[in-house]
């Protein structure tokens, strides 16, 4: 291929070529859309999921405060109504807050807040160790009156007040005791350091009381140590007291460092969830803008080359449609366009082209034709006027034979109607003279018998002759058929004549019979010759049909 036909493919390519260059074009569109889809998808699944991370975190960190104040509220249900189901559900909390603190990793990723996490749970299980402390202390000291120290004290109490009151002279030793267990409830009541001195005082006072009693050595001694084991289970409570005091305050102190981290990482959840909506919003956007304006550009640009590329298919097809009206219509005069093209339409416009030149080289083969033939018709239409010129020259020749042949028949028929009206004047004359002379009538009658017979031979070479004139004109045979018939009246007018000649001369009744005789051969003869007059009129008549078409 040369190089203008290569330049000419180039810029004319088939219709193949150009709806698989708008499908590439198309397909490379909706890639290039799905490409910027999924690109944007994940943008927004991703933003999604750290705004899912944000509201996971929001409500872990609501669970998580909700499981602290939980384990709170266990603690103080467990201080307060100092039962140890309580303790129970404080470790349970506690446990289930450093679970969930657990948890925060996987919803951030701040360094800080993942550090105030771990911190949390650091505070939480020291929070729980110090409540187990707590916990141990109160129990040591006496859920109940009846347990603990608190149970001891009471039963030293109970235990000296009933061996104070077996003995006698006990007032004193009574009031001292009330008073012990007055600066023991304030003690309980307000926890003050000035109710243990109190006591060791009101002991110092009970014991000299006691020792200047007079109450058996036994007794005093019994009393001392029941009043000592008070005392001593007092202090153990004063020291367990504060003790209990101090890691009490210590637990408050622990919960009290965890309640600001447990906002600190709410109010991080809060800022994730908002940094996230904003980003989750500002990415929708950006993924329907960029989407958008790509999808409008693209599809302007393929609606553009899509155009084009259908212009330049269709406009030519309606040259081509309108070549094929044309060609249609009987109009072969115009040139198919577009025979120039290199594609698929070329080919179509050459061979409609062609088509329209055979189309018109047929026209004027037609024309031609129809020239010839009207030509020939006129030729036909002289040659008939000719042979119709020929068939009335003919008619007329005919015609004037049949005229001569009618007078000739005519001429004929009177000469033989005279000839045979002689014969039968003679014939009567003769049976005449023969009735008047009955020797002289046999004799005629031979005479007349035998002219008969040559009469009838006669008639005979008549009728031959008459034979040989209606084959020579087919025209005169139905002339001949009416003179001969006209002859057989003739004959049967003489048959009747004879008849009565006969019947009046009985003698020459053999005779007349002879002549009877006679007169039927002649009738035979006569339809004869109407038999042969009839074959020569259909002669005649197909002699005129082929000399007419001839």
């Amino acid at each position: 291929m040369s190089k203008l036909g290569k330049l000419a493919t180039l810029m004319n390519p088939g219709i193949g070529r150009r709806i698989a260059l708008l499908a590439f074009i198309s397909l490379t569109g909706v890639i290039i859309i799905s490409i910027a889809s999924i690109y944007s998808f994940q943008s927004i699944k991703s933003s999604e999921a750290r705004y899912a991370d944000g509201a996971n975190l929001k409500i872990l960190a609501t669970q998580i405060n909700a499981a602290a104040l939980n384990m709170r509220r266990a603690e103080k249900d467990f201080l307060l109504r100092k039962d140890t189901k309580y303790a129970k559900r404080y470790h349970d909390h506690a446990t289930h807050v450093m679970a969930l603190l657990k948890q925060v990793p996987k919803y951030t990723t701040d360094k800080a807040e993942l550090e105030i996490a771990a911190s949390l749970e650091k505070s939480t299980d020291n929070h729980a160790r110090e409540f187990d402390n707590v916990s141990n202390l109160y129990k040591e000291i006496g859920l109940t009156e009846k347990q603990g120290l608190e149970g001891n004290m009471r039963n030293s109490v109970h235990a000296i007040e009933s061996a104070l009151k077996l003995q006698k002279s006990n007032a004193d030793l009574m009031v001292k005791m009330l008073m012990m267990r007055r600066h023991e409830k304030d003690y309980i009541m307000r926890k003050k350091m000035k109710y243990l001195d109190r006591i060791n005082s009101r002991q110092k006072e009970f014991l000299t009381l006691l020792k200047n009693n007079h109450y058996p050595k036994s007794i005093k001694n019994d009393l001392t140590a029941k009043l000592n084991s008070y005392v001593s289970s007092f202090r153990a409570y004063v020291k367990e007291t504060q003790l209990f005091k101090r890691e009490l305050a210590n637990l408050s102190i622990i919960y009290a460092a965890m309640e600001p981290k447990f906002t600190e990482i709410a109010k991080h959840a809060d800022k994730i969830l908002a940094i996230s909506s904003r980003e989750m919003e500002s990415v929708r956007t950006t993924a329907v803008t960029t989407v958008g304006l790509l999808s409008l550009i693209l599809l302007t640009v393929v609606s553009a080359i899509s155009w084009f590329i259908t212009r330049s298919i269709t406009a030519p097809l309606t040259r081509l449609k309108s070549s094929v009206e044309d060609i249609t219509k009987g109009e072969y005069e115009h040139r198919v366009p577009g025979q120039q093209r290199k594609d698929e339409l070329g080919n179509i416009a050459s061979a409609l082209d062609i088509l329209r030149l055979g189309a018109l080289k047929r026209v004027e083969l037609e024309k031609e034709a129809e020239e010839a033939r009207i030509a020939q018709s006129e030729t036909e239409k002289k040659r008939q006027i000719e042979a119709h010129a020929a068939e009335k020259k003919l008619i007329e020749e005919e015609i004037r034979l049949k005229e001569e042949a009618e007078e000739k028949r005519l001429a004929d028929r009177l000469d033989m109607a005279e000839k045979f009206e002689n014969r039968i004047s003679g014939i009567l004359n003769a049976v005449s003279s023969a009735a008047t002379e009955l020797n002289a009538t046999s004799e005629s009658m031979n005479n007349s018998a035998n002219s008969m017979k040559q009469e009838s031979i006669s008639a005979s070479a008549a009728t031959y002759q008459a034979g040989e004139n209606v084959q020579l004109v087919a025209s005169a045979s139905e002339e001949m058929t009416a003179s001969v018939a006209e002859i057989s009246n003739q004959i049967g007018n003489a048959s009747k004549a004879s008849a009565d000649a006969l019947s009046s001369v009985q003698n020459a009744s053999e005779k007349v019979n002879y002549m009877a005789d006679s007169s039927d051969k002649i009738n035979e003869i006569i339809l004869l010759i109407n038999d042969i007059a009839e074959q020569t009129n259909l002669l005649a008549l197909n002699a005129t049909i082929e000399a007419a078409r001839a």
